[in-house]
């Protein structure tokens, strides 16, 4: 009997769209599959407090859904993945979180868990803007140091769209031109894993990003996990 093609979820929230191209990237490098089919798929609103004592982080997030294939880089196509990388430090996990229905809970559900605050996302906001602009800094000037480029070498930069003051902070300390940064949370809020290829897409249609442009993407997520990546497209 044909098995089908092999699938698996890469659980890491926001940060999920750069774990699935590091990990898809290894694939194709390794010769083990020729091409690689990520899809990013967030579905959050039913898991949102939808009252006053949740909107400040019920406002945030989207629903949304985007794809990419990857396949070998070729002469001809010009695409390639220059490098990539992700970190993660659990040690600020219950800064952002759902502290109900995880593994750690006996049991994992219960009825007066669904009467409680717990069942929905909680945020230290002040410590995860800290990390966030940190971590994904440090990623960014790791990545450009690592390819012995400089940001006026990136032609277009597309941030996680968790908050855009994170974004404009980490465009601020890397001194990306703010014309060349992609600010879609306003039209679809946090998707999570899912921003940046629904940013890619909506870029490339309009014309923003064209063959050959070298794209740099990070991203901060729940763990903490974060990370950052450089693409020719």
């Amino acid at each position: 009997m044909d098995g089908g093609i092999p699938a698996f979820d890469v659980r890491n929230q926001c940060s999920g769209f750069l774990y699935g191209i590091e990990v898809a990237d290894a694939y194709i490098r390794t010769g083990i599959y020729e091409r690689v089919l990520l899809a990013c798929c967030e579905t959050h609103s039913p898991g949102l407090e939808y009252s006053d004592a949740g909107r400040h982080i019920t406002v945030l997030f989207g629903d949304g859904a985007g794809a990419i294939v990857l396949g070998p880089a070729s002469a001809e196509s010009g695409s390639e993945i220059l490098s990539t990388e992700v970190h993660a430090d659990g040690r600020s996990a219950r800064q952002l979180c759902v502290e109900a229905g995880g593994g750690a809970s006996r049991p994992r559900l219960c009825v007066e868990d669904l009467a409680q605050p717990r069942m929905f996302p909680y945020m230290n906001g002040a410590a995860v803007f800290k990390k966030a602009v940190s971590g994904m800094t440090a990623a960014v000037k790791s990545q450009l140091a690592k390819n012995g480029l400089a940001i006026s070498d990136i032609d277009y930069y597309f941030p996680h769209q968790a908050n855009r003051r994170i974004s404009e902070a980490v465009a601020k300390f890397i001194g990306m031109d703010p014309d060349r940064i992609d600010h879609s949370i306003e039209r679809y809020g946090n998707c999570s894993s899912a921003s940046i290829p629904i940013a890619l897409d909506e870029a490339a249609r309009a014309g923003k990003v064209r063959k050959g442009d070298l794209l740099l993407f990070s991203s901060f997520a729940a763990g903490f996990t974060w990370g950052a990546a450089l693409v020719r497209f």
